[in-house]
């Protein structure tokens, strides 16, 4: 696993990952002992159909698609009624959240879970965005993950096999502090644009790996930043929590 911790990174980071083995090895302290691997949820625990190609798809994806009468995938702006990014306008997490799980309802190519439940009990958000097909073999991945992150009594033979059928997995840890306020924002275009474009690194990052999005690791701190500025935006006041 890749992981980066911060917005400036994410670009960068998509793109150096192109060019890595299968599998690299997490910075800082989780690199010490492997961690439990994320749940992803299969198609056929989603109840996933046949959806119409993405834009610019040349064809349907396996498996590509939620149950028939969905709508079509929202952009940030449609879902927000706003410009993403507006001078003056923050998402909460209530906006921010619940673009995820839209996402996740529009595409198979995003899974979205509930974790767990913040300090004040908000909840707390995992997504794994990936192709339909990498996504319907998330299990089998899974697997060669756990094998590879200890790779005691592995031969060289069976270590070059595990490479070749192993995605890798980049992990983006988003708003991690409460007045980091601009990365949840940004995320909700970056999966946006992980599930729908055709255009680089987006389609080679969906096709060669699994990106894991924490959407925010603070909810509760954005909200209380965000309900902040909303009082005292105009005001002498503004920008000062």
């Amino acid at each position: 696993m890749f992981l980066i911790r911060s917005s400036a990174g994410l670009f960068l980071g998509l793109c150096a990952c192109f060019s890595t083995s299968p599998q690299v090895q997490a910075v800082g302290s989780e690199a010490a002992a492997p961690a439990e691997p994320v749940e992803l949820a299969t198609a056929a625990d989603t109840g996933s159909a046949t959806q119409a190609p993405g834009p610019g798809d040349s064809s349907a994806e396996p498996g590509a698609a939620r149950a028939a009468g969905r709508g079509s995938i929202p952009t940030p702006e449609a879902h927000l009624g706003r410009p993403l990014g507006r001078d003056f306008e923050l998402a909460d997490w209530t906006e921010v959240s619940s673009y995820w799980l839209k996402l996740s309802e529009a595409s198979a190519r995003v899974d979205v879970q509930v974790a767990g439940q913040t300090t004040e009990g908000r909840d707390f958000l995992v997504a794994a965005i990936s192709s339909a097909a990498n996504l319907e073999r998330s299990e089998e991945l899974r697997g060669y993950t756990a094998r590879l992150a200890d790779p005691r009594g592995m031969t060289v033979s069976e270590r070059e096999t595990l490479l070749s059928k192993a995605k890798p997995v980049l992990a983006i840890s988003l708003g991690m502090h409460s007045n980091e306020v601009a990365a949840p924002q940004f995320g909700m275009e970056l999966a946006y644009r992980l599930a729908t474009s055709n255009e680089e690194p987006y389609l080679s990052a969906r096709e060669q790996m699994i990106v894991v999005v924490f959407p925010c690791t603070n909810p509760d701190g954005l909200d209380e930043i965000v309900n902040w500025y909303r009082d005292t935006v105009g005001t002498p006041f503004e920008g000062s929590g």
